[in-house]
């Protein structure tokens, strides 16, 4: 199995990129949510077009910061933190 890329960090500094990515994560989603809500503004407005598309570019951001939180959460849960 790989080793995860948190396992070499300090007790401290994992705690401290979980508290990060988290914060992360609740900006991203709210960043999502408008984004998503101004196309479909536009999409009924103006019609289909390149932002209607664009929130979809987001939400694979999104997908990466939440595998990188579960495993930072892992890896706490691994040491009892």
């Amino acid at each position: 199995m790989k080793e995860s890329k948190f396992a070499e960090l300090s007790n401290e500094a994992l705690l401290k990129n979980e508290k990060r990515f988290n914060g992360l994560m609740i900006a991203q989603i709210v960043a999502l949510a408008l984004l998503i809500f101004a196309a479909v503004v536009i999409t009924l407005k103006k019609g289909f077009g390149l932002f209607t598309i664009f929130p979809l570019i987001f939400v694979s951001f999104v997908f990466i910061s939440l595998i990188s939180l579960r495993e930072i959460r892992k890896e706490i849960q691994l040491r009892q933190l």
